[in-house]
């Protein structure tokens, strides 16, 4: 590496130009080291054109770091002389910056044994298409993979948008999980050694999804190409190859565009420590940061399997470049991975480590294509790749995967933002706290294009006015967008409901069910995505109306049919009406809407038996919702339209309502029933509140079996506890939020309570509110809400 004040001609005449401006010593070299000559390391471009892309970056990009990759020759000598006293001759020059001796080629990171190959007529299934490859599965399998078969759904999610290079020693291009990405010889070297290695790793990115063997992590690449650091007029007298990587690494970077991927499955030496990653080597390492800085290409690294610990290793000049504490830390821009075993993502004891590492993934048993050495054998895959090699063409495929996503979208990332969200604490897999900060994160590809990326679809439904489908600690029981009518509109429900209707904020819409008669329901949605919904229905409950309505108590609806695309831009969507001839005897209750969507399906019910993981589900999700909702009988009958009002147990089936004693003569009383319900998975400290916007001259309590108050209400002078009946009222203030019970709640059992409301003679009450809810770990977990009308005493 000369100098960069010398501004050497980057061809042919380097050797001339020193000679004239008396850099160092050539003739005294040539005498020493007959056959002396210098070539140029990167001629994939010509020397102006690399010049002119390497001023255009620094012109786009001010205080970049500047590409010297102009600054780099191979020196040859003849068969028979010491490299090191060459590289030693060079060193003692004052304007080389560097010199050193090029390893041989290093084998590559772990081919599997030939034992573990199987032919793929011997298979059984014979079409597994992609059984057991369980690095694929999503992030919280129980395999713990990177979701790659979640992302194929969406655009470009199986790498359709991007061109992809592997630089390595040798593959099968012809396998016939391989062929129909007509691959073609190497745009640099040749496939000369090593061939099951590289046809294992592109069978790990790129196998095809063709219901044969198995399937890459990026099945649709655009275009595949390949590059090899054995270049055959480079041998050695001997027949032995020199390591070309550097100049693979820009060969391929200049065959790809800006967005691409290139994966480089090799290692190296330094000295006698082995198996390092090749940009331990300075020409290497400007080789890569050229291609991620000027080209704008996406590199991926294996980080070796020597168990060398990064921090420590000294490249050949003797720094610390791969130490990012280090004041000689050069940061190339590739993604460098290491190998875990999943699914604790602990490190593969020969893995290299350090704090350089972003990325990590599967290091044992992946199950991919293979061949014979000779690369003939059309028709194997294998389940042991393994080490680092499998893990970097895992994070490759995933990069793949992101950008094209990206592009499908509308967007390039560059080789920087790629390499932050496949690293990223917050968006991928943490690896073994015992590895923390030493072998990088997992991608986790669904929670990168769903949460960072916001490519993915996600679909959801409010909890209420003003829920824009993030997390939040609000009420969860007045959706405007489960709407309940006697009769279907008129019209287009798109038209009546949907975006631009003009009823899009309205909390107010819907009517009370009538029982024995058909009634219907519109369910809205939304989609806050990057890219439409498919297939989207809605499966709706209902329940009696309680505190902690868990899915024991929700009772059938349907689902509505048949399933719609929802378009992206947050666009209000109605789905088709459902029909519901069921509804329950005349009586309070609450709608459940859960969205299906095949991007973030609605969890079984069976999975919701414990109240943190229902706890979770209703605020981590926005894909459930509430809606409270009355239930009328026919006119003219009780609990109809026009008829007297229902009996206070509608519904429930419990006891009558004890209400205020001694009521004052020409006061109204109500006495609304509900439920408050127990955990069924245990004992959980939780609280009963009243949140109440009434008008003073009213009475509120709230009406409750005694066992339940003496064991978690705090006793109140104007209680009234009447042991006969077994009941107790709790008087509660008119307004404001307040704690009604709290403390350990029994599991399971289901407390058949009232909310009393008393309304003095000669007042009255306009449209108001009230409700009771539940709170578990500081947060609302279920509500019944109340609206009164107009009403005078």
């Amino acid at each position: 590496m000369f100098a960069e004040h010398l501004d050497l001609p980057y061809d042919a005449t380097t050797e001339a130009v020193l000679l004239d401006l008396e850099v160092g010593s050539v003739d005294e070299l040539r005498a020493e080291f007959p056959g002396l000559r210098l070539k140029p390391i990167f001629q994939a471009r010509k020397p102006a054109v690399l010049a002119a892309r390497i001023e255009r970056h620094l012109a786009r990009n001010p205080g970049a770091r500047k590409s010297r990759v102009m600054s780099f020759y191979y020196a040859e000598a003849d068969k028979g002389h010491d490299a090191e006293a060459l590289a030693a001759a060079f060193r003692a020059w004052p304007d080389v910056e560097s010199a050193y001796v090029s390893p041989p080629p290093t084998v590559p990171p772990s081919p599997a044994p030939p034992s573990s190959v199987t032919r793929f007529d011997e298979l059984d299934p014979p079409n597994p298409d992609g059984a057991d490859q369980h690095h694929l599965d999503d992030a919280d399998s129980a395999h713990v993979g990177i979701g790659a078969a979640w992302a194929w759904a969406l655009p470009g999610g199986d790498g359709s948008q991007v061109q992809f290079a592997d630089i390595e020693d040798g593959w099968n291009p012809d396998h016939e999980d391989l062929a129909a990405h007509a691959i073609g010889t190497p745009i640099y070297g040749g496939s000369h050694d090593h061939i099951p290695h590289g046809t294992r790793a592109l069978g790990v990115v790129a196998a095809l999804d063709n219901a044969k063997m198995c399937i890459g992590v990026a099945p649709g690449l655009s275009r595949i190409v390949t590059a090899s650091r054995l270049d055959a007029n480079s041998m050695t007298e001997d027949g032995r190859f020199f390591d070309n990587t550097a100049s693979a690494i820009q060969t391929a970077s200049a065959e790809l565009s800006k967005g691409d991927v290139i994966l480089i499955e090799l290692q190296t030496s330094v000295g006698a420590v082995q198996k390092v990653p090749v940009e331990a080597h300075p020409a290497v390492r400007e080789a890569i940061y050229h291609a991620t800085a000027v080209d704008q290409v996406v590199v991926v690294e294996a980080a070796g399997n020597g168990g060398v610990d990064l921090d420590t290793l000294k490249d050949p000049n003797g720094k610390t470049s791969m130490n990012p504490g280090s004041s000689d830390f050069y940061d190339s821009g590739a993604i460098l991975v290491a190998a875990a075993i999943a699914p604790a993502l602990t490190r593969k004891s020969n893995s290299c480590h350090g704090k350089r590492i972003d990325c990590c993934s599967w290091g044992h048993s992946v199950v991919t294509l293979s061949t014979d050495d000779d690369g003939n054998e059309d028709l194997t895959t294998t389940g042991s790749f393994e080490d680092t090699s499998a893990a970097s063409a895992i994070v490759a495929g995933a990069a793949v995967v992101v950008q094209s996503a990206a592009k499908a979208a509308g967007m390039t990332l560059s080789p920087a933002q790629v390499r932050t969200y496949l690293s990223r604490s917050d968006l991928n897999t943490p690896p073994d706290p015992a590895d923390a900060g030493r072998i990088g994160h997992q991608p986790d590809l669904k929670t990168i294009l769903k949460l960072g990326l916001g490519l993915a679809p996600d679909v959801y439904l409010r909890d209420h006015v003003g829920d824009d489908g993030d997390p939040h600690v609000g009420k969860i029981s007045a959706s405007p967008d489960v709407i309940l009518r006697k009769a279907p509109v008129v019209g287009a429900p798109q038209d009546v409901y949907g975006e631009g209707s003009g009823t899009e904020d309205d909390a107010k819409l819907g009517e009370a069910a009538e029982h024995g008669d058909t009634n219907h329901l519109y369910v809205r949605v939304r989609n806050r995505g990057g890219s439409p919904a498919l297939g989207v229905q809605a499966t709706l409950h209902w329940s009696q109306p309680a505190t902690l309505a868990m899915p024991a108590l929700w009772t059938p609806v349907g689902t509505t049919a048949p399933a719609v695309d929802v378009p992206h831009g947050d666009v209000l969507t109605v789905l088709p009406r459902l029909d519901w001839a069921g509804a329950p005897t005349p009586g309070h209750y609450c709608f459940i809407a859960e969205l299906d969507d095949p991007w973030d399906p609605a969890p079984p019910s069976s999975t919701l038996t414990t109240l943190p993981a229902f706890k979770d589900h209703i605020r981590q999700h926005n894909n459930i919702t509430w809606r409270n909702f009355n239930v009328v009988g026919p006119t003219g009958v009780p609990g109809g339209p026009s008829g007297p009002p229902a009996d206070p147990g509608a519904g429930l089936g419990g006891p009558p309502a004890m209400g205020f004693p001694d009521p004052p003569p020409g006061s109204k009383t109500w006495a609304l029933p509900f439920q408050a319900v127990g955990a069924p998975d245990g004992v959980h400290p939780m609280q009963l509140q009243i949140v109440a916007k009434l008008p003073a001259h009213m009475l509120v309590g709230v009406e409750m079996p005694v066992g339940l108050y003496f064991a978690l209400a705090e006793p109140r002078p104007d209680d009234i506890v009447d042991l006969i009946r077994g009941r107790a009222l709790v008087r509660m203030p008119t307004s404001g939020t307040h704690v009604v019970l709290d403390g350990d709640w029994p599991a399971v059992a289901r407390h058949e309570c009232h909310l009393v409301l008393l309304l003095l003679q000669g007042n009255s009450v306009t449209r108001r509110s009230i409700a009771l809810r539940q709170v578990f770990e500081g947060v609302e977990v279920g509500r019944v809400t109340w609206v009164t009308r107009p009403t005078l005493a």
